[in-house]
């Protein structure tokens, strides 16, 4: 193994790493340690991130995807998510949906992803007072739940940013309907809702990704009316968050899970099965769903013997096991959304987590089974990080507890 030759504001933990990928940086799947491709990465379907020109981009089956801020261009890692199936039928064509009392015009404007597949929607003004862009869905035909719709929004280009408002209500016939009013600009906004229907709930719903009410003065919560708005990138999909746009034409499409893996020697070659430390900075989108977000797994081949390092929704905590029971730490500030650098250390009597430098309580390493393989962002029970990894770095020894509050301070 070579000699490790890091950025220049490594921290001395006591310890070179054996295993050392910076997605942010690198864009790639390579170990920088060994300088080889270590990792075997599946996805059965096509899938779409951001590029570094802040467009919508499209992954060949199998591609990872290196996400970026959409605004700034900020490389944010590799994008790690679960199955999602988007059941809105006309998520790049909007129209053709229904409406009432509003003229539509296909294919007007750059979409986010840099086509001209982008729908002008303009209310008849000449018309009643309540005009908007109509979606029917039959729920119960996907299965009551929780469900979020998103869609893309942007004011016309020669006005001021947060000048025009919009609305998004997904509507129940029965009440209890769910509208968000948010101000909209020059720049393309990707805008969400979450509804929960339950069993009872009526099999069809009507979304209204885009209404307008005119009041008095053509003042609108706030915000002004405008003579036209672009919407593109329908999405609707059984869930409490959403995840990357999944393009549809006319039916829905399913978006396989993304699943990482090393295993063979490309595993044997940097783990030590005796003691270790695994160090991990991510961001993900929520923590609403009922499961736990794998950051990184090493296991052999089941859920029962495992070194798991990953948070969870029960406490919104970060939490890590060796051969045992969780130990976990939760810090103050707001996890979803933001870099949370983790680390997690073990030996064959002991373990502990820290997350941005606040330590868990120590656990009791169980009997060390024999581990094979490692997954990144994901387990066999399928759950995923949803969300990205910017960097994943192991150490084939345990480092102190001092260095791992450090190392979760001021190591990027």
């Amino acid at each position: 193994m070579g000699a490790y030759e890091g950025p220049t504001n490594f921290l001395n933990v006591g310890a070179a790493p054996s295993l050392m990928l910076n997605f942010a940086r690198e864009k790639s799947l390579e170990d920088q340690i060994s300088g080889k491709d270590l990792i075997t990465f599946l996805r059965s379907s096509v899938g779409t991130y951001v590029g570094a020109d802040g467009l919508i981009k499209t992954a060949a089956a199998d591609e990872p995807r290196f996400d970026h801020d959409p605004e700034t261009g900020e490389s944010l890692g590799l994008l790690i998510e679960e199955s999602r199936t988007n059941i809105a039928p006309y998520g790049n064509d909007m129209s053709n949906y229904g409406s009432a009392n509003m003229i539509k015009t296909a294919n007007d404007d750059i979409a986010p992803d840099g086509t001209s597949t982008a729908t002008r929607v303009e209310p008849a003004f000449n018309g009643p007072n309540n005009w908007y862009l109509d979606y029917s869905v039959g729920i119960l035909s996907a299965g009551a739940g929780t469900y979020t719709y998103s869609v893309w929004v942007k004011a016309p280009d020669d006005q001021p940013d947060n000048y025009y408002g919009c609305r998004i209500a997904i509507l129940n016939t029965t009440g209890g309907n769910t509208e968000l009013t948010f101000p909209i600009g020059k720049t393309w906004r990707r805008i969400s809702i979450t509804k929960t229907y339950g069993a009872s709930d009526p099999g069809s719903i009507r979304i209204h990704p885009i209404i307008f009410r005119a009041l008095p003065g053509n003042a609108y919560d706030g915000y002004v009316v405008p003579d036209y708005v672009h919407v593109w990138g329908s999405q609707w999909e059984q869930a409490s968050f959403p995840t990357s746009y999944i393009p549809t034409s006319g039916s829905t499409v399913t978006r396989q899970p993304d699943n990482a893996q090393i295993t063979g020697t490309n595993f044997t070659d940097w783990y030590n099965a005796t003691e270790g430390t695994i160090f991990t900075e991510s961001n993900i989108y929520s923590l609403e769903s009922s499961q736990n977000f794998t950051e990184f797994q090493i296991d052999d081949g089941t859920q029962t013997n495992r070194i798991f390092h990953y948070f969870a929704q029960s406490n919104e905590a970060a939490k890590f096991q060796a051969w045992g029971s969780d130990v976990s730490t939760q810090d103050n500030s707001a996890i979803v959304n933001t870099d949370l650098k983790h680390a997690s250390s073990y030996n064959s009597s002991s373990y502990i987590t820290c997350l941005n430098s606040s330590l868990s309580s120590t656990g009791t390493t169980g009997t060390q089974v024999a581990l094979n393989e490692a997954h990144i962002g994901w387990n066999h029970s399928s759950n995923y990080l949803n969300g990205h990894l910017k960097q994943l770095i192991y150490y084939p020894a345990r480092i102190s507890d001092i260095k791992l509050q450090q190392m979760t301070k001021v190591f990027s």
